[in-house]
């Protein structure tokens, strides 16, 4: 498995550029779409299995295992991306690691799983988050693409610093 672009050489880095950052969010956000269609087309051939290619209705459990194996994209790629070598050290690392963009579906998924269990203020505080996160994210890439020698803001906030995975 091949580390993470931007872990390769450390962060901040002289070999850092702008088409660098946007090939890497670009290959994120594609392995993101990857795994999101991987899954619905796993849900899609177990419900075709499940009801004789689509001639029956869907019992609840067999549609309940489906939404399961889709809604289960996020989770397997935030694993996927920490996987690939990005690691947070530092003092205060817990934070660094909530805010970092890597995390932002997962937020939102956690955020919606928390509402299909009609937990509604644990949902909307983690949606915040979610939102909070995706906010740095945004404002980071912008940041980046100007000055690629910066770092990002989730970086900045926390006092972290980006290590190669051993």
């Amino acid at each position: 498995m091949t580390a993470h672009p931007l872990i390769n050489t450390g962060w901040p880095s002289a070999t850092t550029t702008r088409i660098g950052l946007l090939r890497t969010v670009a290959c994120d956000v594609l392995t993101l779409l990857l795994t999101f269609a991987s899954c619905a087309a796993l849900a899609f051939v177990y419900l075709l299995i499940r009801t004789d290619r689509g001639a029956l209705d869907a019992p609840a459990p067999d549609a309940a295992l489906a939404a399961a194996i889709a809604a289960a994209a996020v989770p397997v790629w935030t694993a996927y991306q920490w996987r690939r070598g990005i690691r947070v050290g530092g003092a205060r690392s817990l934070l660094g690691i909530t805010l970092h963009p890597a995390n932002a579906p997962a937020w939102y998924w956690l955020a919606t799983t928390l509402e299909l269990l009609s937990l509604r203020l644990p949902a909307l505080v983690v949606l915040a988050l979610a939102v909070t996160v995706t906010l740095l994210a945004v404002a980071s890439f912008l940041l980046l693409l100007l000055r690629p020698e910066a770092q990002p803001l989730h970086i900045q906030i926390t006092n972290i610093h980006l290590r190669r995975p051993a």
